[in-house]
């Protein structure tokens, strides 16, 4: 590795660098080159950086520098649940920190939980709603969309940019025993994002069509 890195030769480091990782022992040992690896690779796969910096951390659960290393690379791979939560023990409750927890946690408590701290930490961002609201829809966790969708639409969250999750929300929830519902948060969704969100005007048709709601088929109607 030092004569590597007397030649200047970057992809010579990384690849010194690669083999003292298989060399080395399990511990200390093992966490201090794959953590300087991950930094070699930072610049030409964050991926693989991230990776390595992982390693680094569940061979020494102890180092502050791996977990920091590993926050600054979380958004190009998710790491697994255990080292998440050791990430947060480590770095504290940070905005990336929670995003990627909330989206490897197993239990969908922990990960709902985990945006709510998140949105507490970034309370002009949609992102954590975003991220609850889409966690739900995959882990089937339907008690949540409803509230969800409305704590959206109650903030100053709801931009354009949230109409994809909020659609796909929607639809789900007109597929449940809350369908009048799920029309009624359209015709709001609609008239809160304006021009921002025309598929909530053709969401909610459909959906007073399907539900017989003269009521909700007038306002979506009016919405134009």
């Amino acid at each position: 590795v030092i004569a590597a890195k007397a030649t200047g030769d970057a992809a010579h480091v990384r690849s010194a660098l690669g083999l003292r990782l298989a060399l080395a022992t399990a511990g200390a040992e093992e966490a201090r080159v794959a953590l300087e690896l991950a930094e070699a690779m930072r610049s030409v796969d964050r991926a693989r950086a991230a990776e390595l910096a992982e390693r680094a951390l569940v061979a020494d659960d102890g180092d502050a520098r791996a977990a920091l290393v590993l926050l600054e690379l979380i958004d190009a791979r998710d790491p697994s649940p255990s080292t998440a939560g050791r990430l947060r023990s480590l770095a504290g409750e940070t905005c990336e920190g929670l995003s990627a927890f909330a989206r490897v946690a197993t239990d969908a408590s922990d990960c709902l939980a985990a945006t709510v701290r998140w949105a507490a930490l970034a309370p002009s961002s949609p992102a954590p709603l975003v991220m609850a609201l889409s966690q739900s829809l995959a882990r089937g966790v339907d008690d949540y969309l409803e509230v969800g969708v409305v704590a959206l639409l109650e903030s100053d969250r709801a931009t354009p940019t949230v109409e994809p999750v909020l659609v796909r929300a929607l639809e789900r929830l007109s597929s449940l025993d809350r369908t009048e519902r799920a029309g009624e948060l359209c015709v709001r969704a609609a008239a809160h994002l304006g021009p921002g969100g025309p598929r909530f005007s053709a969401l909610a048709i459909d959906i007073a069509q399907r539900t017989g709601s003269a009521r909700l088929l007038r306002d979506a109607l009016e919405l134009g």
